[in-house]
């Protein structure tokens, strides 16, 4: 899971950039993953000048499906104990 958020304020604009991602993954095959989740990306933006007065906001939300395919010895995404012990015993 991750949550961003990110705001500033100055003199002659505002503004703040909100992000939300979760994601599950399940590990189809050997060295092959399939992940679902949910993200979110917005943006609100703010101008104020002498007279200017403009907004933008936009923003997505909603589902996301993708696939991880790891090429070579290792994979990414799914270490077990064993893997771990030998990364830092090198």
């Amino acid at each position: 899971m991750d949550v961003d958020y990110f705001a500033l304020t100055t003199s002659k604009f505002n503004g703040r950039v909100w992000s939300t991602n979760i994601m599950f993954l399940y590990k189809l095959i050997d060295k092959l993953n399939l992940s679902l989740g949910y993200t979110g990306l917005n943006f609100d933006l703010n101008v104020v000048k002498e007279n200017v007065d403009k907004r933008f906001k936009w923003g997505y939300n909603g589902p996301a499906l993708g696939a991880i395919f790891s090429f070579g010895k290792k994979s990414w995404g799914h270490s077990s104990k064993k893997d771990i012990k030998n990364d830092v015993a090198k």
